[in-house]
């Protein structure tokens, strides 16, 4: 069943699901569809007065993160989800109400007072920050409808258990939960803040759909509990994939359907690849949602001009053409500019990632008076390494033979793991 034409609420959508059965697994109880719905309907009826007012839900528990979005949608007026730590963005932000907003946290309910509007935003949108990961985040708005417009029941997604990896908050763990929750699935949460803990929650709940960025799959795949999972369906996404992790994957989970989905908090859910190949078929761009001007992706966005139609906006990612194929070189905010040669990190980090010597990389610049930028790598060895002199001259010598010259990484730093953002992106910025 796709939901694009759907103006329900969560609640009501909730109501076409069997009551008894299971629909979200924590390490403390099952909770059933009729759990849901009635904690939901007791929130309404504790917060009478959260009617029509702007919510800005910042829980960090996940349980009560969706049985307050289920209570909510159809009940607030606008819906701001966030984390704490994104208060400190919040006043910055222009389309912040100026009249009242409710800050839910952990620690309880408060005023949220600004001096912006939200006027331009409907009452039925649902606003949502951009993951922030090469700029400050940006405030995005959505509808319900707009939301789950890619969420499918049948055969895909019944019974689906959905282990949700992605910050509950921001657009991809959105739609892990939307899946589960309106694609008749079963959405397992953990509390546990240690990877390898979670995965062993994920094992013992019968988890076996999962979704996460490239990096934070390399980190699921050197975990120790990762081999007992059964995956039916894993999804990719984020990030640029390459044929390295998808090949990783499926040689971990053979018997499991792989896609890599292109989306953005700006546009929404753009496309999925299932042919397990890094880019996208040139076919893609034949109807109208996609396209590439003077090598940039444009997408179909979530906003519409007063005419009723959606806007083509710039997803800011640089994009190559090979065949029939097209192929991600990374975001134009990220590029290097290496005596003016350009550097696309995520390209070079390809590249390294294909060394047998190599478990991870980060590509990134560094400031230099001559060459205005310099070629920089975080390297994690795939051994231990004895004499790093040596093994860094190893390195640079297999990287020329792979890379243009302006590509090679001038500076490399030994790492035992490359570090990832809240949203388990390697930080650009």
């Amino acid at each position: 069943m796709n939901q694009q034409n759907n103006n329900h609420s969560l609640l009501e959508m909730l109501n076409h699901r069997e009551k008894t059965s299971v629909l979200l697994i924590d390490e403390a109880r099952n909770w059933s569809v009729s759990e849901v719905i009635e904690a939901a309907i007791n929130i309404r009826g504790a917060y009478s007065q959260f009617k029509g007012k702007a919510i800005i839900l910042a829980l960090s528990n996940k349980i009560e993160f969706i049985l307050w979005l289920c209570a909510l949608d159809g009940f607030a007026s606008k819906i701001l989800l966030a984390s704490e730590d994104d208060l400190v963005y919040l006043n910055d932000l222009t389309q912040l109400p100026q009249d009242s907003a409710v800050l839910v946290l952990d620690s309880g309910i408060k005023n949220f007072d600004t001096n912006t509007s939200l006027s331009d935003i409907q009452l039925t949108k649902w606003c949502l920050l951009t993951s922030g990961t090469t700029a400050k985040p940006k405030l995005i708005a959505h509808s319900l409808a707009e939301l789950s417009s890619k969420v499918t029941s049948g055969q895909f997604g019944t019974s689906l258990r959905w282990g949700l990896l992605y910050q509950q908050s921001r657009f991809a763990g959105l739609q892990v939960i939307l899946q589960a929750l309106l694609g008749n699935g079963v959405l397992v949460v953990s509390k546990h803040q240690q990877l390898d803990e979670i995965i062993k929650s994920f094992v013992e709940s019968k988890v076996d759909a999962l979704s996460a960025t490239p990096s934070y799959w390399r980190r699921v795949l050197m975990t120790d509990s990762f081999k007992s999972l059964s995956l039916s369906h894993i999804t990719l996404g984020g990030e640029i994939v390459d044929d390295i992790i998808l090949q990783q994957l499926k040689l971990a989970f053979p018997t499991a359907k792989v896609r890599h989905v292109y989306a953005s908090t700006e546009a929404g859910v753009g496309f999925s690849v299932r042919d397990g190949k890094s880019g996208f078929p040139k076919a893609l761009l034949v109807d109208g949602q996609l396209e590439v001007q003077d090598g940039y992706l444009w997408l179909l966005g979530a906003d519409v001009t007063k005419n009723g139609q959606r806007i083509m906006i710039n997803s800011g990612d640089l994009v190559r053409q090979d065949g029939e194929r097209i192929f991600f070189l990374g975001r134009e905010h990220g590029v290097i500019n290496v005596g003016g040669n350009k550097v696309f990190p995520e390209s070079v980090e390809t590249k390294i990632r294909a060394l047998e010597d190599v478990d991870d990389v980060r590509v990134f610049a560094k400031s230099n008076p001559i060459m205005g930028q310099l070629v920089a790598a975080d390297i994690v060895p795939a051994y231990k390494v004895v004499d790093e002199s040596s093994f860094k001259q190893h390195l640079i010598a297999k990287m020329r033979k792979i890379l243009q010259k302006h590509e090679v990484p001038m500076l490399l730093f030994f790492k035992q793991e490359i570090a990832l953002s809240h949203n388990t992106k390697v930080t650009r910025n």
